[in-house]
C-alpha cells in the first residue's frame, strides 16, 4: 500500500471518529426551554435529577429528559365550530352536560387555570404520568365530577339568575 492510500485511510478513520465523537458530544447536553423543568430518567428509573431552564448536560444514550410545563397553563370547554384548535386553552375539550335539582339538561362550560409545581415534579411523575396524564387525570376527571355534580343542587332558574357566585365559589 502507497503512502497516499495509507494518509486516505487515515483520513477517513478520523473523519468517521470525529463524527462519531459529535455524535457523543451533541447527545451530552440538551436545551430545557424557559416556563419548563426537565426531569432525568436513567433507564426508566427517575434519576431525582431536575433540569433548570438552560443548557443542560446529561449522560449520552443512557438519559432521558422529560418535558413538564411550569408555566400557567388553561383547561377549557366551550363549543368551538369548525374543530377543537381554534380554542383559547392550552387544553381544550367539550362542555359538560348535567341536571339540574328541578331536572332541566344543562350544559356547563368552565375554565381551570393550573400549573405544575416544580417541586413536585418527581411525585407527579411517579404518581400521576406526564403533562398530559396530569391533565387527563386530574384536571378533566376532577372538573367533570364537579361540573357534573354542583348544578345538581341548584334550580334551573338560581343558575341563570341568581346563585351564579355561589356556583364558581363552590367549583373554586
Amino acid at each position: 500500500m502507497s503512502k497516499r492510500g495509507t494518509l486516505v485511510g487515515g483520513l477517513i478513520v478520523a473523519g468517521i471518529v470525529a463524527f462519531v465523537l459529535l455524535i457523543v458530544l451533541m447527545s451530552s447536553y440538551t436545551q430545557v426551554q424557559f416556563g419548563t423543568v426537565g426531569m432525568v430518567t436513567r433507564f426508566g428509573r427517575i434519576t431525582g435529577r431536575i433540569m433548570q431552564p438552560g443548557l443542560n448536560w446529561k449522560a449520552p444514550f443512557v438519559d432521558r429528559v422529560v418535558i413538564y410545563r411550569t408555566q400557567e397553563m388553561v383547561y377549557v370547554t366551550e363549543e368551538i365550530q369548525g374543530g377543537m384548535e381554534q380554542s383559547s386553552g392550552t387544553y381544550p375539550d367539550y362542555p359538560t352536560d348535567t341536571t339540574t335539582a328541578d331536572g332541566q339538561q344543562i350544559t356547563v362550560k368552565y375554565s381551570v387555570r393550573f400549573r405544575i409545581d416544580p417541586t413536585k415534579i418527581q411525585q407527579i411523575a411517579n404518581e400521576i404520568g406526564n403533562e398530559e396524564q396530569v391533565v387527563e387525570k386530574v384536571v378533566k376527571f376532577h372538573s367533570r365530577i364537579l361540573a357534573r355534580n354542583i348544578p345538581k343542587e341548584y334550580a334551573a332558574l338560581d343558575l341563570y339568575t341568581g346563585n351564579i357566585q355561589q356556583v364558581q365559589i363552590q367549583f373554586e
